[in-house]
């Protein structure tokens, strides 16, 4: 597709809408046509990205070393060990 009048010319089906991107330029047609089959173009310009940005999901993995639930997970397995062990010697106890 070369430039505007390109997409202008391009014929579309009534009730459909098709993508054309451009050769010469960083930009593309979104070309409708409703139910009567009367065109409509949206041009939308689009640039290529050299590195693509770090998303906050991403710093956190970076900053965070391990599981950060870690030392919670570790205290509640010690206070389940503790139970146990309370609970065994009411065991033995009552024997």
């Amino acid at each position: 597709m070369q430039g505007e009048a390109g997409a202008k010319s391009y014929l579309v089906a009534p009730n459909n809408t098709v993508q054309l991107w451009d050769s010469e330029q960083n930009v593309i047609y979104l070309k409708s046509a409703d139910a009567s089959g009367m065109p409509s173009i949206k041009i939308l310009d689009y640039t290529i990205r050299q590195e693509a940005p770090k998303t906050p999901v991403d710093a956190l993995k970076t900053e965070t070393k391990g599981n950060p639930y870690q030392d919670e997970f570790n205290a509640l397995q010690g206070q389940i060990d503790a139970l146990k062990r309370e609970i065994e010697e009411l065991k033995g106890n009552e024997q």
